[in-house]
């Protein structure tokens, strides 16, 4: 269990063992009202406590008192709603009502949206520096936020400029080099007209796990003793996350009824290879001969399997007991992976030549750039209101993991991977509604949505040459998925 030890506002936060003390700074206190929460659920404001669906929500000001600082610390603390992390901050999906989804195959049952705009794949590396407020909403949800949606939305709200001079900035200091320093500021450039907010934030967590591959383990039956071993061993590090975000927004207000909103948002993530522990003796239900002496319902579901039945000679198996992590350690055979064909890595700005990308060694781990770009235009017209958005996404994935689970490298390199992902998607909504305080209420519009999405990947073979070819393994082709969505609504 990680512990932390840091400053955060005016409090002292020592979280040890699901226990949290907090020993607040001699300050004055005063009685404050409860906080309402104003959402957009049903793409309009409305107070949460009058919003007629299952929903969860938490203010900017919560999340901080909360300590919440990522999708994640949503997550544990909203009912029937779960996330997490899957090979590191990659394949994690959002769950909700239980209604779960493969993690790397076909859309989940449920979505991210920031600002009302879909997110494709995941949102771990979104930083909560600049959210005025997130809302977990539970139950279908296609007819106001679209695809993917059968079994929810969460959507975050990024703060909006303001018309005078605000900011905050928020640190974070504990043990395992957790460390976070965020700050937005907003105001106005021309008063009443122009308003403008920005924000940037740093989060970085050193982990708390470190390679266990020993000296001379890392070895290649099919390669001589010298080209076969990893004399020096490996203590990298493991679990480590690191993670950059800027938001800039402006909002214009030519006319009384008019208002024209653009936001720019930019996100670097860098994380080290992900931690686990490898586990393989299965004792329960396994096929073939049977050894040592299995207790009670094993024994028997052993002895009454019929040797014919097909699924006993392809099952795995299973585990019967007490699982533990006794006796296991977080090992992977990752000095290949970078600067084990060469003396240094490459530099990742470096051009590489033909040969180079067969055999060019990647830092393991995970590295993402995300681009998020977002026009509005709200317009009334009279007592009606009409709204147009036009968003644009573009994101560059690169991840290299070791994920055979042993010291060996075999000579293919099958569950040793290198990806390349890139994401592009473009989104067009127009609506017009009626107004809101009448007994009949309508809203009109159209959605058109694209996505572009190109994946590569290369398997990262051991020190062994094949057919003639240096260390390391060519990327396939490109695979290329491209989606497009037209809805009237």
């Amino acid at each position: 269990m990680k512990r932390t030890v840091g400053f955060v506002g005016t409090a002292l936060l020592v979280p040890m063992l699901n226990v949290t003390i907090i020993a607040a700074l001699p300050v004055s206190v005063k009685a404050q009202a409860l906080e309402e929460i104003v959402v957009t659920a049903r793409k309009k404001e409305e107070s949460l406590q009058e919003v007629p669906i299952s929903i969860s929500a938490f203010s900017g000001e919560q999340m901080k008192e909360r300590g919440i600082t990522s999708n994640y610390d949503v997550a544990s603390f909203t009912p029937n709603f779960n996330t997490q992390k899957m090979t590191g901050r990659d394949l994690d999906r959002p769950t909700i009502r239980g209604m779960a989804a493969p993690s790397s195959r076909g859309n989940p049952n449920a979505s991210y949206f920031v600002d009302g705009t879909y997110v494709a794949r995941t949102i771990a590396t979104a930083s909560v520096a600049a959210m005025e407020r997130v809302e977990v909403i539970r139950g279908p949800q296609s007819t106001q936020f679209g695809r993917a949606t059968f079994a929810g939305a969460i959507n975050y709200v990024t703060r909006k400029p303001t018309n005078e001079f605000s900011g905050q900035v928020f640190t974070r200091a504990g043990t395992s080099e957790d460390y976070q320093v965020s700050a937005w500021f907003s105001g106005p450039i021309v008063q009443d007209k122009l308003l403008f907010l920005v924000s940037a934030g740093w989060d970085h967590y050193g982990g708390q796990w470190n390679n266990t591959l020993e000296a001379g383990e890392a070895f290649y039956p099919e390669a001589s003793p010298n080209e076969g071993q990893n004399e020096g061993g490996d203590t990298s590090d493991f679990g480590g996350e690191e993670t950059k975000d800027f938001l800039a927004k402006l909002t214009w207000l030519p006319f009384d009824s008019t208002e024209i909103n653009f936001k720019v948002n930019y996100t670097d993530a860098d994380d080290e290879h992900w931690p686990s522990y490898p586990f393989y003796d299965l004792n329960c239900l396994l096929h073939g001969e049977y050894e040592g002496d299995f207790e009670d319902i094993c024994a028997e579901q052993a002895t009454a399997i019929d040797p014919d039945q097909y699924w006993k000679n392809t099952s795995g198996g299973t585990w019967k007991g007490e699982f533990t992590t006794d006796g296991l350690a977080i090992k992977r055979n990752i000095p290949d992976f970078n600067g084990f064909f060469t003396e240094e890595p490459l530099d990742p700005e470096h051009e590489l030549t033909p040969i180079e990308q067969i055999s060019a060694p990647v830092k393991p781990g995970l590295r993402r750039d995300t681009l998020r770009l977002l026009g509005e235009w709200i317009q009334d017209i009279g007592d009606w209101t009409s709204t147009l958005k036009i968003a644009y996404s573009d994101e560059d994935f690169i991840s290299a993991y070791d994920l055979d689970h042993t010291e060996v490298r075999a000579v293919w390199g099958l569950f040793n991977l290198n990806n390349e992902w890139e994401t592009e998607d473009f989104s067009v909504e127009y609506a017009i509604e009626t107004p809101q305080d009448r007994p009949f209420r309508a809203k009109l519009g159209v959605y058109y949505y694209d996505q572009d999405f190109v994946d590569r990947q290369r398997s990262l073979t051991g020190p062994l040459p094949v057919f003639g070819l240096p260390p390391g393994g060519q990327f396939q082709d490109d695979r290329r998925r491209e989606v497009q969505n037209t809805s009237v609504f």
